[in-house]
């Protein structure tokens, strides 16, 4: 009879792969069903246009502010993993840095706004604008999350995650209780929210976090000179991933970004996996002192994660047709054919994220950044020829041939940097298989 021992499983899971692994994926299992529910209750609240118009909202702040923090999470998990004694320092270093480049950037991104969204209403710029204070929000409630990763406290990191995603529930259950279902309504109060979530980040960071917590400024050389090729290798990456919701927010009715939004939330149901295993191998790989202990690690997960995103992503294409019209209503049915392509896409682009996450624990983003140009490359070629004929359906088969392109670029990249063959790299091994099953049996058998 197995026996279960309360401590030694939470040892296993503090500390070992698979543990990190199971733990990580549970808690993007949270963050995918929160997604789904709160994506449905979107969808039936505002409808295709609503829904378009809330998109453009956010789209383009989101992404600016993450561009905004100028690789400084990355380099946060990174130093965090390195010296986890001083990850205090760098945590508080990084939001420092983060909040001083936040007005420049913020002011630049308030004057472009009617530009970027220029087939929108004035009241959807004007939200959108307003949407912009998501940067200083993003560096002190954001930036704490890297640190907790970098050092491997995978039990804490998922829980504060799911935080913005539970207030984002809550803001949609007020809306339908107070019926204030407008875009603009529901962006304004997801920002306050998530501003709230400041105080609970920071006591839970400084308990988990060994300090000191005092910035300092010969700290953020060397984090930039780690982050920078990362936040540039994120601004292709950044437009492999939205540039099509972008254009659709410039160029297309609300409408049709709104099925496109559905799409593509269908199509990220296979991301938890792929997330998971990414998300454990940044830190685990950067804290590998020997160069061959990193490459077999790496090696290793993304044979895995090939397993998983082909497993789940094949479930979310059998269903999507039925899926789609069940959950978000007949009115997104239009969305079906686009859905089906990105799911195809999102199964790519997880064995990507694992790719590129596995690369920053190696510390070379320039891997990322060459293999995102090229991806970028394909994406406005793609885009260029099919977006205007084909819709939606054109934006997907944008997508799908991006990241096919990166994905192809890092495999070789990859394979040049660890020294092994493609073969090797990319075809599970049975000992693959008995890795995984003898550490989950240690974790069931305590």
């Amino acid at each position: 009879m197995i026996q279960f021992d309360k401590s030694r499983i939470e040892k296993l899971f503090s500390s070992s792969l698979v543990g990190n692994l199971l733990v990580t994926f549970a808690g993007n299992g949270c963050l995918a069903l929160l997604g789904l529910v709160t994506g449905v209750l979107v969808a039936r609240l505002l409808g295709p246009q609503g829904r378009g118009e809330l998109a453009a909202i956010q789209t383009w702040p989101t992404n600016i502010a993450s561009l905004a923090m100028l690789g400084l999470a990355e380099a946060t998990v990174y130093f965090s993993a390195r010296e986890p004694r001083q990850a205090g320092r760098h945590l508080s270093s990084a939001i420092a840095l983060a909040l001083l480049l936040s007005p420049p950037v913020g002011l630049i991104a308030y004057l472009l706004m009617p530009v970027l969204l220029s087939a929108q209403s004035v009241h959807v710029i004007q939200a959108a604008r307003w949407y912009l204070l998501l940067i200083p929000v993003m560096a002190l409630v954001g930036m704490p999350f890297n640190a907790l990763r970098g050092r491997s406290d995978f039990l804490i990191w998922n829980a504060l995650r799911l935080t913005p995603n539970i207030g984002w529930l809550i803001v949609l259950i007020a809306a339908c209780s107070l019926r204030a279902a407008t875009p603009q309504w529901l962006a304004g109060t997801f920002l306050v929210v998530l501003s709230l979530l400041f105080v609970p980040v920071f006591v839970v960071t400084r308990r988990r976090v060994p300090g000191p917590f005092t910035p300092d400024y010969r700290l953020w050389r060397p984090m930039l000179s780690y982050g920078a090729p990362s936040a540039v290798g994120s601004v292709p990456q950044m437009f492999n991933l939205r540039l099509d919701q972008m254009l659709m927010a410039a160029l297309f009715a609300p409408r049709q970004l709104g099925l496109y939004v559905v799409a593509v939330a269908w199509s990220g149901a296979a991301a938890p996996a792929a997330s998971a295993i990414g998300a454990v191998a940044f830190p685990r790989v950067a804290s590998q002192r020997l160069a061959a202990a990193g490459a077999e690690t790496l090696g290793q997960t993304i044979r895995l994660g090939i397993l998983a995103c082909a497993c789940v992503g094949g479930v979310v294409l059998i269903l999507a047709p039925v899926g789609i019209p069940l959950l978000f209503g007949a009115r997104f049915a239009p969305a079906i054919p686009a859905a089906l392509i990105l799911t195809v896409a999102g199964a790519v682009l997880g064995l990507n994220v694992i790719l590129e996450e596995g690369v920053r624990g190696l510390g070379d983003t320039r891997v990322i950044l060459w293999s995102e140009l090229a991806g970028l490359v394909t994406t406005i070629a793609a885009l260029a020829l099919l977006l205007r004929p084909l819709g939606i359906v054109g934006a997907a088969i944008a997508s799908l041939l991006a990241y096919v392109a990166v994905c192809v670029s890092l495999v070789i990249q990859v394979r040049s940097k660890i020294g092994c063959s493609a073969t090797n790299l990319l075809r599970p091994r049975r000992a693959d298989f008995l890795f995984v099953r003898q550490r989950l049996l240690a974790i069931l058998k305590g």
